[in-house]
């Protein structure tokens, strides 16, 4: 399937009355998430020492549950969000100021939109 500017108007469920458009991100966008997730972990590890790096290196997977983890947060948000009822206008900047626990909620939602399992992909039985 081509990704395209297709987005989804959703709801923030904290904030009564306020909404964001959101949008499924590419691979590119995606992989472009993970490599800078990745490189402030190993810019974290390298500051730690080589034994933590080896240990690290020699681990294989991030399970299920934890490959939110895997993306670095202002990247998706970045690139997911399109549009908001707030006054000011959706740049990086704003996107950066967002609260915490929008922030949170609208990194799920995009991760969510993006999977390969979200109904955008689902066929009619």
């Amino acid at each position: 399937m081509l990704i395209t500017k297709t987005a989804k108007q959703t709801d923030i469920p904290h904030e009564p009355g306020e909404w964001l458009k959101l949008r499924r991100l590419s691979w590119r966008e995606l992989d472009e998430a993970k490599e800078a997730q990745v490189g402030k972990v190993m810019k974290k590890i390298s500051a730690l020492g080589a034994d933590l790096v080896t240990a690290i290196q020699s681990a294989t997977t991030v399970p299920h549950q934890d490959q939110a983890k895997a993306y670095d947060r202002g990247t998706v948000l970045r690139a997911g969000i399109i549009g908001w009822s707030y006054d000011a206008d959706v740049t990086p900047e704003n996107i950066d100021a967002l609260d915490p626990e929008t922030a949170d909620w609208a990194f799920d939602e995009i991760l969510a939109l993006s999977s390969p399992e979200s109904d955008g992909d689902k066929k009619n039985a």
